[in-house]
């Protein structure tokens, strides 16, 4: 598949062809990078990059910057335009961004709220507000967002929230052997049953479905003079396999899993059974990798 990785520690996004097997990595262009902090994007100067999309229908690759532009890229031009959303101005500290079904949803921290842009002719505009009326939420420490037609939040604290129409849905957890600790990412889609939680204080990947939460990468690791857990760099069958600091995670079209490790600077894969270094860590290192798509994303 196509890989479009986020690196938030140079602010440049940069674009792989992949082979699914893992072995063969093509950066285009030659550098990986496709867009990066100063470039220009019609008569739009890149600003700090918020977060990075692909958006269906139609397959489109959208980055946020902070000024409020989405970014929208022509693969075959290999270029990049600027569509300023009206409504910029109101927006206080937006964080994170996600995407269901066209319509883009941004947290925005500072407003405690979500705001939903729908696309029209082709661009996304001003937004409507998510949370019903009378629904307060404080978004602070909130790190991650995804729906599949409800809508997941992941606190630092390591809590998981839900909602459904702008209204809080009662979750119960179990069978989780370690508390969530800095719960960074959390993903699904509307064509999968499960929910991913990139687990950063435990230096774990973890599965939730129908409330019970089960280990699928990373272990137990030495802890450090204040009693955290230091995680590490091991790949191998996932009983064995180390993670250090997960902070985002993606599903190829075939399945496996590709996780952005901050801690070990790399990209790592999951498939049957066992945990890798991704291939194009060798090729870019990367500095914060914290946001990875992989094109087609089941």
């Amino acid at each position: 598949p196509d890989v479009y990785v986020l690196d938030r520690g140079t602010s440049r996004v940069y674009h792989y062809i992949v082979n699914d097997a893992g072995p063969s990595v093509t950066p285009t262009p030659a550098d990986g990078i496709i867009l990066k902090f100063g470039d220009k994007a019609g008569d739009r100067t890149v600003g700090d990059l918020i977060d990075l999309l692909w958006v269906e229908p139609g397959g489109r690759l959208i980055a946020i910057d902070k000024a409020g532009v989405f970014l929208e890229y022509d693969q075959s031009k290999g270029t990049w335009s600027a569509h300023i959303a009206r409504d910029a101005a109101k927006w206080s500290r937006v964080t994170l961004a996600t995407n269901y079904i066209g319509t883009l949803y941004l947290l925005d921290q500072g407003l405690n709220q979500i705001l939903r842009y729908v696309a029209g002719e082709g661009a996304w505009t001003s937004s409507t507000t998510y949370f019903a009326p009378g629904v307060n939420v404080d978004l602070a420490g909130v790190n991650d967002m995804a729906i599949d037609g409800e809508v997941w939040l992941a606190r630092g604290d390591g809590s998981i929230a839900r909602f459904n129409q702008g209204k809080p849905v009662d979750l119960t957890i179990r069978d989780l052997d370690t508390p969530l600790s800095k719960s960074v990412a959390v993903f699904t889609s509307e064509k999968i049953n499960n929910i991913y939680i990139a687990d950063a204080g435990n230096h774990r990947v973890r599965q939730l479905r129908d409330g019970r939460v089960t280990t699928i990468a990373g272990r137990e690791t030495p802890r450090d003079e204040l009693g955290f857990e230091q995680g590490g760099h091991q790949d191998g069958p996932v009983a064995q396999a180390l993670l250090k600091c997960p902070v985002d995670i993606d599903r190829t079209p075939t399945g496996e899993l590709l996780i952005a490790d901050l801690g070990n600077h790399a990209l790592r894969r999951l498939v049957g059974g066992a945990l890798a270094t991704h291939a194009l860590s060798s090729t870019q290192p990367l500095s914060a990798p914290t946001g990875v798509l992989a094109v087609g994303s089941a």
